[in-house]
Formats: C-alpha cells, structure tokens, sequence
C-alpha cells in the first residue's frame, strides 16, 4: 500500500493543474484504502490511466472549427461562419482598384477625436 505522500509524488510528475492533482491523489488514496489496488506497479499503472481518462475527457469537450456541432449532424463550426464570406472576404481582398491611398497626417487627424494625446504619442 502507498502513502498519500509516494501518491503525491508519482502524480506531480504529469505536470497537471494543482486542482486536477489533488482530486486524482484524493481518487487513487480511496482506492488504495480500500485496498482494490496493491502494490508500486499497480498503483502507477492506475493513476496513469486514470490521468488519462481525464486529459481524454477534457479533449473531447474542447471545440474546434471542424468539431460537428451535435453529434452526427455533419454540420460543423467551420459550415456555420463559413468561409466563403462575401463581406469578409471583401477585407483581405482588393476587388476594388481606386483604392485611396492615405497619408500619415490624415489617419492622425482623423484618429485625434478618438484617442488621447498620450495615445496619439505611442502610435506616432
């Protein structure tokens, strides 16, 4: 049987969140008390899968752009914003040739109504 200490130790080693760390040492210390797990070998083994089971857990509940947004819809994250937004696409593509080209002075002038001179400053 381990000590709550040797517990401590072996799970510290995951580099865990402190809160996830002490609710697997609380978890595998029950187990041993109630002695359904002996032994250095078997121990280690167990807090390891157990450490598993929860970076698992917390995978899968993290959402992606490609993530489905209910299970087996096929309908993912990524179909909803989409990507082939006229509007945003209209941001980082220049359809539009007369373009105005601004000097430094304008974009300060028109930039002084709304930040501060201490801001202004910085920017310059």
């Amino acid at each position: 049987m381990l000590d709550e200490k040797l517990i401590k130790e072996i799970v510290k080693t995951y580099e865990l969140p402190l809160k996830l760390e002490d609710k697997i040492v609380r978890i595998v210390a029950n187990r041993m008390n109630q002695s359904s797990i002996s032994g250095f070998d078997s121990a280690y083994r167990y807090i390891d899968d157990l450490i598993y089971k929860f970076k698992s857990y917390y995978n899968q509940r993290m959402l992606y752009l490609d993530s489905e947004i209910k299970q087996n819809s096929g309908n993912t994250f990524h179909d909803i914003i989409g990507f082939e937004d006229k509007e945003l696409s209209s941001l980082f593509e220049y359809e539009d040739e007369s373009l105005k080209v601004m000097r430094g002075k304008e974009i300060f002038g028109m930039l002084k109504n709304y930040l501060d001179k201490n801001q202004l400053r910085v920017l310059r």
